[in-house]
């Protein structure tokens, strides 16, 4: 139809994070190549394979990120003014901040508070899901019966908790299996 832009679609996110790993990997050991080497043509950038395109790399497209200090002065507040709303304003409604460079202070200093924050809420909570857990196993066997629990512990120990890396597994394969089909 007239008038309509025809709609680009590239691979999904996780084969882009997958060639990204991949390029990095291969050009770290001067292999640049390595794409031209995947069966199937998932690497060939003329077929649309899903390992063939990398994400830019050019971030000369954005604005310079701007620190807390710049944006404080940008904002007409406080210099040293550290409410929790200028705090919040800078990090979630600013368009380009320093928190998003990893090697500012302004990302470090944020970074070390999460990562405080959620060793906290893991001491609080994690001890708690244990004793969920704890209770949970034990209930479980009883329905078999306490004395096969008993005479098979080692088996129990390996059934229950095998289902959930075997989903994860299933995952990856259904979604490798759909790049390839995609080509």
């Amino acid at each position: 139809m007239e008038g309509q832009e025809e709609i680009i679609t590239g691979p999904p996110a996780l084969c882009l994070m997958c060639t990204s790993i991949l390029q990095y990997v291969f050009s770290c050991i001067h292999f640049p190549q390595w794409q031209d080497y995947l069966p199937h043509a998932i690497g060939n950038a003329s077929l649309n394979g899903c390992l063939s395109h990398a994400p830019e790399s050019n971030y000369q497209q954005y604005d310079d990120p701007i620190s807390y200090q710049s944006f404080l002065a940008q904002n007409k507040l406080e210099q040293n003014s550290f409410s929790l709303s200028s705090l919040y304003t800078f990090a979630f409604e600013t368009s380009t901040t320093s928190l998003g460079v990893l090697t500012s202070k302004d990302s470090l200093v944020m970074l070390t508070l999460l990562v405080i924050t959620i060793r906290q809420i893991k001491a609080v909570l994690l001890p708690t899901f244990c004793n969920i857990g704890r209770t949970a196993g034990r209930s479980t066997p009883t329905r078999v019966g306490t004395e096969q629990f008993r005479t098979n512990h080692e088996i129990w120990r390996i059934r229950i908790p095998t289902p959930i890396p075997l989903c994860g597994i299933s995952v990856w394969c259904v979604v490798l299996l759909g790049c390839i089909l995609v080509e």
